[in-house]
């Protein structure tokens, strides 16, 4: 093979061009628009996919914490046998010396219409003269037990007319038993 002799000018070109294309296929191979490119593209959609499966297991163990407690609160209702809400207030009542006794202050009627029957039995609760530590006591009473109640509204909290107390209007809720 024959040995090509390069002036010195025409070594110059060939490196100069070859300098330029070794920096011009270094950008293309480093820079966002190749190979790089799918290789960046790929750890965005990894990323997202991950994001995407954290949010699935969130949105699921939230599912298995309601399905849970759904399971709870229907084996308590079950085993609580015959409740009424009414009685079981009533009882609170009496063993706070709300009703009965040295005059009454306290009233309680049924709120079960018809609108309102159903899975659900309601009681309306007037309390009037009554203090704020008789109150919480009466309110801790009935939630400490075993049964699933809730207050639905509180009408009227205030301060008697005649300054003894308090004065209050209360609603409870319960799953029919």
């Amino acid at each position: 093979m024959a040995k090509v002799a390069m002036q010195k000018r025409e070594k110059i070109m060939v490196l100069t061009g070859a300098v330029f294309v070794a920096i011009v296929v270094s950008q293309w191979a480093i820079t966002e628009r190749g190979p790089f490119k799918t290789y960046h593209q790929s750890i965005r959609e990894v990323e997202a996919a991950r994001s995407r499966l954290l949010d699935a297991m969130v949105v699921r163990d939230e599912a298995l914490g309601r399905l849970q407690s759904s399971v709870a609160l229907e084996g308590k209702l079950r085993s609580r046998g015959a409740f009424g809400l009414y009685s079981y207030v009533d009882r609170a009542l009496q063993a706070e010396n709300l009703k009965g006794g040295q005059g009454v202050r306290a009233t309680l009627e049924t709120q079960n219409t018809a609108v309102r029957s159903g899975a659900f039995e309601a009681v309306k609760l007037h309390l009037e003269g009554v203090s704020m530590d008789e109150l919480l006591n009466l309110l801790l009473r009935i939630y400490s037990g075993e049964n699933l109640i809730v207050l639905d509204r509180m009408d009227e909290l205030r301060a008697a007319d005649d300054g003894r107390g308090l004065v209050c209007d209360l609603v409870l809720m319960a799953p029919r038993g």
